[in-house]
């Protein structure tokens, strides 16, 4: 009887040339992805060169500075995220989205000298090159982020252009096409604005420090001095956890740079020394997220704060130090609790390198962080 179910419930066999079209499919796609990504490097190898020569070396006008990193960030952006899961199959969808970004960088940067000529009168052409642009954007957060950010930008778009059939204090006169495409991609207003002038002038820089620092060995450091310094509390592996990402944030600023290079090293020795799966991944995540408003090299968002309030960068790191601050001690707090409630062991002794050993070995990573922070002041 046993068997006969067996035999009732036994999935049938996938025929053979389905099985080698699937193989092939798969094939297809992997070979798809790595050229993506190997381009994809080859294109953020060239941002990182660009960013670095127009703010030192070109004295190019600076919306064309914008619209050519512009350019470079959205076509790295449709390389790196493919338009749906699988890579063979968004290639056609994919290379129109490519095509539209050089063209929409190119056109500003081939014509600027007519389009300040024509200011505030923009012609069809700049118009429709106007909504590509938006629409790019909007994809590419899309593809980066999620369809949130994409609708809240939609809305305020809708507002710019329907702003008047809103009631009161939130009503307005309501603005054209192209009134919006003049903001919107010819002006330093919109998409030209101070978040990519921020992007470009000050992030990136600083992300091409942090990645250097990393590649070099400074990761290593940070962990090996977080556990010479924590190692020996009570839940010794989280506290370095909490160091070393502390460290780390203090000179890249991105809470997904923070896991992917500390994190490693630091899950797994929580998970040997007796946490839980789920306890180790939540200390690293909430640890290596404080590194976004730790100074001297804080998020994105901070910068273009400063730029947006007009003030010094050291202005808003001063205000930051107190929280962060605050922030680690209250982490530092709650993994020291939460080990005595557990009776999690400090890293054992032989395993706890010695700070002047650390010092000695890595001390010359001190140098660049000492320039970096001396620069900031």
């Amino acid at each position: 009887m046993k068997r006969g179910i067996a035999g009732l419930t036994r999935k049938p066999a996938i025929p053979t040339d389905r099985k080698e079209q699937q193989v092939e499919e798969l094939d297809r796609s992997a070979s798809v992805r790595n050229v993506r990504a190997l381009v994809g490097g080859v294109i953020c190898a060239t941002l990182s060169v660009y960013s670095i020569l127009a703010t030192t070396v070109w004295l190019l006008p600076l919306h064309i500075q914008m619209a050519i990193f512009l350019m470079i960030s959205l076509v790295a952006t449709f390389l790196l995220k493919p338009l749906c899961k699988k890579a063979s199959a968004s290639v056609a969808g994919d290379a129109l989205f490519l095509i539209c970004a050089v063209v929409v960088g190119l056109y500003i940067a081939f014509n600027f000298m007519a389009l300040t000529a024509r200011v505030g009168m923009p012609t069809t052409t700049d118009t429709i090159i106007g909504v590509i642009a938006v629409v790019l954007v909007l994809e590419a957060a899309r593809r980066a982020e999620n369809w949130g950010m994409v609708v809240i930008a939609v809305v305020f778009l809708l507002y710019f252009r329907f702003g008047y059939l809103l009631p009161g204090l939130l009503g307005h006169k309501g603005f054209d096409l192209q009134r919006i495409v003049t903001t919107m991609y010819l002006s330093t207003d919109g998409l030209m604005g101070i978040p990519l002038q921020t992007m470009l002038q000050y992030v990136v820089m600083f992300i091409i420090f942090g990645a250097f620092m990393e590649t070099l060995g400074g990761a290593q450091f940070f962990i090996r001095l977080a556990m010479a310094v924590a190692g020996r509390f009570s839940g010794g592996p989280a506290q370095v956890a909490v160091v070393s990402s502390g460290l780390m944030g203090m000179i890249s600023g991105s809470a997904v740079a923070n896991v992917a290079t500390t994190g490693v090293f630091t899950i797994p020795l929580m998970k040997r020394l007796g946490y839980p799966k789920h306890l180790a991944g939540a200390i690293e995540a909430a640890s290596s997220t404080g590194g976004q408003i730790l100074p001297p090299i804080m998020g994105a968002a901070a910068f273009i704060m400063a730029e947006f309030l007009q003030v010094p960068y050291l202005s808003v790191v001063k205000v930051a130090v107190i929280p962060a601050v605050l922030y680690y001690v209250g982490i530092s707090m709650a993994v020291y609790l939460e080990a005595k409630k557990r009776r999690l062991a400090p890293i054992p002794i032989d395993e706890r390198p010695k700070a002047k050993d650390v010092f000695r070995e890595y001390g010359l990573y001190l140098i660049p962080i000492a320039t970096l922070a001396g620069t900031l002041l």
